[in-house]
C-alpha cells in the first residue's frame, strides 16, 4: 500500500513511471524506500571505489579516482532527489498542520540537504505562519494580564492563591512557547533561529519567554512581602496565612524575618 500517496519504487533503481523498467519494478512504502536508500548510500563507496587504487597518483590514477568520485556524487544526488519527492508527497497528502509537523519531525535529518529544503520550502512557510499565529495569540494573552484571564477565575474557584495561580498561568504559557519552538526546530532544523526565515519568529519567542519568567514574578512577590512585613504598618499581615518570627543566626529572636 502506498503511504501518504507517496509510494516509490525500486527494482532497477528507477522510479515507477520509467518506461524502460516499469514492468520489473514494484511499489514499496516510504519505510522500505528509506531502508533501501540507506543501504545504497552505505554500499556506494565500496561499489565505486573497490577497484580504485587510491595510492596511484599518476595522471591515469587521478582520472580514475575522479571518475569514481563523480559517480558517487551522481548516485547520492539521485537518492537525494527521490527522497525529496517522497517527503514532498507525504507533506502534500497531509490533512492538516498537525500531520505536517509529524512528518517534518520524522524526516528532520534530511533538511540538511539543500535539494530537500528546496522541495519542501512552501510547506515550511505554511507551518511557520501557523506557529507565528500561535505565538501572537500567546502574546495577546499575556498582554491582557493574568488578573483578567479565565485562568484567574478558575484558580479562584479552586481556591488557588492569586500569586500561585499567576505562576501556574505563566509556566503553562512558557511550556506552550517551548513546544512551538521545538516544532520550528523540526520544520527548519536545529539552527532555525539563525536562518532568515526563522530569525524574527525566534526573537518574538525569546522576548515572550523573558516576560514569562516565573522566577521574576516570585522575586517581585518576595520583595513586596518583605517590604510589607518590615514596615511599621501591619495592615496586611493578616492577609498572609503564615506565622512570622524574627530570628538571628543563633536561633534567638530579634534577627531576620522567617516564615514558618
Amino acid at each position: 500500500e502506498k503511504e501518504g500517496g507517496a509510494g516509490v519504487t525500486m527494482g532497477a533503481g528507477k522510479e515507477k513511471g520509467d518506461g524502460n523498467n516499469a514492468g520489473a519494478e514494484e511499489s514499496v512504502t516510504g519505510e522500505e524506500y528509506s531502508a533501501w536508500a540507506l543501504r545504497e548510500v552505505d554500499e556506494a563507496p565500496m561499489a565505486l571505489f573497490a577497484s580504485v587504487d587510491v595510492l596511484d597518483l599518476s595522471p591515469r590514477g587521478v582520472a580514475v579516482f575522479n571518475s569514481a568520485l563523480e559517480g558517487y556524487d551522481r548516485k547520492v544526488d539521485a537518492i537525494e532527489e527521490r527522497l525529496a519527492r517522497l517527503l514532498r508527497g507525504k507533506l502534500a497528502a497531509c490533512q492538516d498542520a498537525e500531520d505536517m509537523f509529524r512528518v517534518f519531525a520524522r524526516f528532520n535529518p534530511l533538511l540538511t540537504r539543500s535539494r530537500v529544503r528546496a522541495a519542501v520550502k512552501e510547506f515550511q512557510l505554511q507551518l511557520m505562519n501557523t506557529v507565528g499565529q500561535a505565538v501572537q495569540k500567546l502574546q495577546s494573552k499575556f498582554t491582557h494580564k493574568y488578573e483578567s484571564s479565565s485562568a484567574s477565575c478558575i484558580a479562584t474557584i479552586r481556591g488557588i492563591p492569586p500569586f500561585s495561580g499567576k505562576i501556574l498561568w505563566a509556566k503553562q504559557m512558557e511550556r506552550q512557547v517551548h513546544a512551538l519552538m521545538k516544532r520550528m526546530s523540526d520544520v527548519l532544523g536545529k539552527e532555525w533561529g539563525q536562518q532568515l526565515e526563522g530569525r524574527q519568529l525566534r526573537r518574538s519567542c525569546d522576548e515572550l519567554l523573558s516576560k514569562l519568567d516565573s522566577r521574576a514574578y516570585f522575586r517581585s512577590w518576595v520583595s513586596e512581602w518583605e517590604s510589607e512585613l518590615s514596615s511599621n504598618t501591619a495592615s496586611k499581615l493578616n492577609s498572609y496565612p503564615i506565622i512570622v518570627v524574627r530570628q538571628n543566626s543563633g536561633g534567638s529572636s530579634g534577627g531576620v524575618l522567617v516564615a514558618k
